[in-house]
């Protein structure tokens, strides 16, 4: 006996909708999510959404992950180039490298954000920390030193504005940074 099937006039749609791919998208890692910047104008645009950003942090906070499974490290390298008597010079270099692969043999330089394009010089990474893929970044510890919140990212950055205590000229004054954090529950980086 043959067996016959209908014809039918049914339209597959190829669309999917916005937050069931956003879904999907907040579950890869951040190189993957880059690569597929390229299907939809959209997705070369989700780190500028909010809604999203928190999708994708709140996935990886709230789940386990191995730390060698796509893990990257970021380090500050300083370089203090000695002068002419092979002493080392007063000015401190910075320059911010990524290292990733299975034995981190990968080394990719990242730009420093703009305030910190004209002058690389003693930039230190506040704590050692990073809070949701921000980093607190200092320059000095005068008390004009620039303090600046940069996500590497979606680079990103916020120029923390000077205290408003003013600065008495002839007296040793030190400006210390301790820590900075994130609230929850207000959605607020905080020094």
């Amino acid at each position: 006996m043959e067996k016959f099937v209908a014809a039918t006039n049914v339209k597959v749609s190829n669309h999917i909708p916005d937050d069931l791919a956003f879904f999907i998208l907040s579950k890869l890692s951040i190189k993957s999510l880059y690569r597929f910047g390229c299907v939809r104008k959209a997705w070369t645009l989700l780190f500028e959404n909010p809604q999203f950003m928190i999708m994708y942090r709140n996935y990886f906070l709230y789940n386990n992950h191995s730390y060698y499974d796509g893990a990257s490290i970021l380090l500050n390298h300083c370089l203090v180039p000695s002068g002419e008597s092979g002493e080392p010079n007063e000015l401190l270099h910075s320059t911010l490298y990524l290292l990733s692969g299975d034995r981190f043999e990968n080394m990719v330089k990242l730009d420093w954000p703009p305030p910190f394009h004209e002058d690389d010089s003693y930039i230190d990474i506040l704590s050692s920390v990073c809070v949701n893929g921000t980093l607190c970044l200092t320059q000095g510890s005068n008390p004009y030193a620039k303090c600046v919140f940069w996500n590497p990212t979606t680079d990103e950055f916020k120029v923390i504005p000077l205290s408003l205590f003013e600065y008495v000229p002839y007296h040793d004054t030190m400006k210390t940074f301790h820590g900075f954090g994130y609230d929850h529950m207000c959605h607020v980086k905080q020094m």
